[in-house]
């Protein structure tokens, strides 16, 4: 995970990401993931801190026969997404579908109320 240098993709995988953000959050040498019901949850290995207002960037590696990261995908209409073959690729083929992810986050620092409650507070 690490901070994209803009809303949009280029083909050069290590140009989209902001020199000096990129942390890997989670590895595994040997996860599998089958037809799960509902969100599958992984747990990252590292905290990640992200900025509001910055473009999140996920990179997700796998090294295996399938060429893909099979979810749900929602169109963005804009090139966000970009599929490389091979865990070196320097380059990969911009789509403008992405899949669905959910990340929990938490808010260090701040305390949880509810839409009311911060309404009230105007």
């Amino acid at each position: 995970m690490g901070e994209a240098a803009g809303p949009v993709l280029g083909e050069v995988f290590s140009r989209n990401f902001v020199p000096g953000t990129s942390v890997t959050v989670f590895h595994d040498d040997s996860l599998w993931l089958a037809e799960p019901e509902g969100w599958v949850e992984i747990e990252f290995d590292t905290p990640f801190e992200y900025r509001a207002g910055t473009h999140l960037l996920i990179e997700v590696v796998h090294d295996t026969a399938q060429p893909g990261f099979f979810t749900w995908h929602w169109e963005t209409g804009e090139p966000r997404g970009l599929l490389g073959y091979g865990p070196d690729a320097e380059k990969g083929y911009l789509c403008t579908d992405i899949p669905h992810l959910l990340l929990e986050c938490s808010q260090a620092g701040l305390e949880a109320c509810t839409f009311g409650r911060i309404k009230a507070s105007f």
